[in-house]
């Protein structure tokens, strides 16, 4: 998705892309986070690293609702 953002504003069609980005690259973050406690749930079988996988996408999923919904502000904004 950050690709994609990076296109839209090399093209013009997103102008005020930073924010949009910046949210991006902290969900990507927190991803790379969850793979981490998945992986390392694979060699320890603590539960409590799924619990805290499970919590961590759900804030992943209200972050990203977020962040498309700013982003398609954005681009409606500019759209003529």
């Amino acid at each position: 998705m950050i690709l994609r953002i990076q296109y839209l504003a090399d093209n013009g069609y997103l102008p005020d892309y930073i924010p949009v980005s910046k949210a991006y690259l902290d969900i990507k973050n927190k991803v790379t986070i969850v793979r981490n406690l998945v992986l390392k749930y694979n060699v320890t079988k603590n539960n409590v690293l799924l619990n805290r996988a499970a919590n961590l996408l759900r804030s992943i999923k209200l972050e990203e609702e977020l962040a498309l919904r700013d982003l398609l502000k954005k681009i409606k904004y500019i759209e003529k």
